[in-house]
């Protein structure tokens, strides 16, 4: 079921879009209206995913960010998403799996 956004411009409007929090739970837990290209936004999304996660206490978990391409009626599904990025937070950090890691 797509979810719906009020919006005051038309087509072509992007929203980010994150879900968490579990394995096999998630929920919108934030959506916010960007603009830019979707060049630009495409490499803005994990930074915008990680700063939402650093900006208050979140519960550990695995979040996605979503970018996904708002309709003429302001709905929006994240099924359809353009690009997808995703965090597994623990308390206060992204946890990364050593092989990903430059130095160790």
């Amino acid at each position: 079921m797509p979810n719906e956004l009020d919006l005051t411009q038309p087509h072509r409007m992007y929203v980010a879009v994150m879900m968490g929090n579990g394995f096999g739970q998630e929920k919108t837990v934030e959506a916010a209206r960007v603009t830019g290209t979707l060049e630009s936004l495409k490499g803005e999304l994990r930074q915008w995913l990680l700063n939402y996660l650093l900006a208050d206490t979140r519960e550990n978990g695995w979040y996605v960010g979503s970018l996904v391409e708002v309709d003429e009626t302001g709905a929006y599904d994240t099924y359809t998403a353009l690009v997808m990025e995703d965090v597994i937070w623990y308390w206060d950090q992204e946890l990364v799996p050593r092989s990903q890691l430059t130095s160790v």
